[in-house]
């Protein structure tokens, strides 16, 4: 019996779319009022884009740096390329990553370079890139009078986030620190940024207390309790008179920024829920966009037809090339091919968004 072998060969993908210091985050100027909060909550159960659950995405962000009236100042374009890169690091166990638009957008302005958050629109008007993050870097950062490294709002606020050039260089966390907030995680200590935190120590009220997350320890308010070896420090009992053990790696708590490097499993999930229901109206473009196949059959009998299934997520064009198929090309995404002769044939796919 003569026999066909095909060999899938996905060569080509177009796609076209329309669009460590001692500080630490306790110079985190993002704020939320028990209202905004009670907001956020129920906005995560909203489930707006339930369609996205477990789909990688791309979300773009833009860089604009604030320099002085000369051009001094700012941020470079590797710099830049490094950020993108940390983020994406961070972000990785959410499915989420981001790509820039373009160059960054640099502002030069000496009235905006040292920006007050009552100034925004010094560097907000006429720069804001819609259904895009967008991050503005400046020389210093006050919110309500007080110096910060960086600010942002919860959804469904507008898409900007504010920070300091200098707190966010050689491995700081500061931009995913607010990226954290942006996609409504908040403090590991709760939703204000003074006293201690309401969370009991054997969890038992960790869903309504805290960061409303039961895998991050209650945390008191790590500003000014950890020390250079990142050990906490501190002495402070819960309302049980427990003392607290919390995690100073977490990057939502207010540690010394050298120390924190990760986010918990239940806040990589409250990103992702914040993104599907808060920020679900950004561009953002499937990650998986790739030319991928399936067929029914890749070895089989002469004169016999082959089916083929284009499974691009996203994709809404697609262009096939059958090497001794009839027909030997086709633009549908789910073709049935036959096959007269025996031998070995190549299969190509070509996919294209305009999404």
């Amino acid at each position: 019996m003569k026999k066909i072998f095909i060999v899938i060969t996905l060569l080509t993908l177009s796609q076209v779319f329309k669009i460590n210091n001692a500080l630490g985050q306790s110079n985190c100027g993002t704020t939320i009022s028990k209202e905004k909060a009670a907001l956020v909550e129920d906005l995560l159960k909203s489930n707006k884009r339930s369609s996205l659950q477990n789909v990688a995405v791309e979300i773009p962000i833009k860089f604009h740096s604030v320099r002085r009236n000369d051009g001094s100042g700012g941020l470079s374009e590797t710099e830049k390329d490094n950020l993108i890169d940390q983020i994406n690091a961070f972000y990785a166990n959410s499915s989420i990553s981001f790509f820039h638009e373009g160059d960054i957008n640099y502002i030069d302005n000496d009235d905006a370079y040292n920006l007050d958050s009552s100034s925004e629109g010094l560097v907000t008007s006429g720069n804001t890139v819609p259904k895009t993050i967008n991050v503005y870097f400046t020389g210093s950062l006050s919110s309500n009078g007080n110096p910060v490294c960086g600010y942002t709002r919860f959804p469904p606020s507008a898409d900007h986030i504010f920070v300091v050039y200098g707190c966010v260089l050689n491995g700081n966390s500061t931009l995913e620190h607010e990226l954290g907030h942006y996609f409504t995680l908040y403090h590991t200590h709760g939703t204000t940024n003074t006293g201690t935190t309401d969370e009991l120590v054997d969890g038992s009220n960790c869903q309504s207390a805290g960061d409303r997350l039961c895998d991050t320890p209650a945390d008191p308010n790590l500003s000014g309790v950890v020390n250079n070896d990142c050990v906490y420090i501190g002495t402070a009992r819960d309302a049980n008179d427990q003392t607290y053990d919390p995690d100073v790696s977490n990057i939502m708590s207010y540690s010394i920024d050298r120390c924190q490097d990760k986010f918990s499993p239940q806040q990589y999930q409250r990103i992702r829920a914040g993104f599907e229901n808060g920020r679900g109206y950004l561009n953002y473009r499937t990650e998986n966009f790739i030319a991928t196949m399936s067929l029914s059959q890749n070895e089989t009998c002469i004169n016999t037809d082959v089916d083929f299934t284009g499974n691009s997520f996203g994709a809404n064009e697609w262009y096939w090339e059958f090497e001794g198929g009839t027909p030997s090309t086709s633009s549908s995404q789910n073709p049935t091919v036959y096959y007269e002769n025996s031998g070995v044939f190549d299969v190509s796919l070509t996919v294209t968004s305009n999404a």
